[in-house]
């Protein structure tokens, strides 16, 4: 069997980066990463673009065959490797991890898309700062909500006794809320708490060193 995942640093490929280190310390498989250096256009070129004629990232290579998309991604790891412990087995608990990922992937990460790439939403360079600014409140909202279910959690992790994908999504999202100007330390310390815990963990720290990520991105404005 082999693993290969593609990757770039810092975005939300950290996510199945992840979940490959905890695969491996608890199962002992082993995964190869490649990373995608998408500043330079490396997503674009004819190589990735053979594994993933989207152009995105992650893209993961199993026995030759590639699975994108991170929901789709963990569920297949999940069912792949059912003793890693990635998803919860009981039915409920399962549907309740796949719908946090699900909302990290299709409400908190678009939105910060709107963040970092407004030209995506509109060419015009003044409506961008508009669009930049709103969505800089709703991602701000995004992540008291965050707050609100971590805080909830005790010394529990979103997914359970350890951390896991949704821990890790929640930690890229944070993470990028410093990029895009929200001292999240500051403004919402429960939050900030949970997230340097969660970066603590094993396979998390493993994963933010060999991408060479930042945790806290924030800078005051001048």
């Amino acid at each position: 069997m082999s693993l290969h995942l593609y990757y770039g640093p810092g975005a939300c490929s950290f996510i199945p980066h992840v979940a490959l280190r905890l695969i491996e310390q608890r199962t002992g498989q082993p995964f190869e990463a490649t990373m995608v250096r998408m500043h330079k256009g490396e997503h674009r070129q004819e190589a990735f673009l053979r594994i993933n004629p989207n152009g995105q990232v992650p893209a993961l290579v199993d026995d030759g065959q590639t699975v994108t998309q991170i929901v789709a991604i963990i569920s297949h790891l999940a069912r792949r490797f059912p003793q890693a412990g990635l998803l919860p087995q009981e039915v409920w608990a399962r549907t309740r991890a796949l719908e946090t990922l699900a909302w990290f992937n299709n409400t908190v990460h678009p939105t910060f898309t709107r963040i970092f790439m407004p030209s995506r939403i509109v060419a015009d360079e003044a409506a961008q700062a508009v669009v930049r600014t709103e969505a800089v409140g709703a991602y701000r909202a995004l992540m008291a909500q965050v707050q609100e279910r971590v805080q909830a959690l005790g010394d529990a992790f979103l997914d359970g006794a350890e951390a896991g994908p949704c821990d890790a999504y929640a930690l890229t999202t944070t993470r990028w809320a410093t990029m895009g100007g929200i001292d999240v330390a500051t403004e919402m310390p429960a939050l900030w708490t949970y997230v340097e815990r969660v970066a603590a963990q094993p396979a998390v720290a493993a994963t933010i060193a060999a991408e060479g990520l930042t945790l806290n991105m924030f800078k005051k404005s001048s």
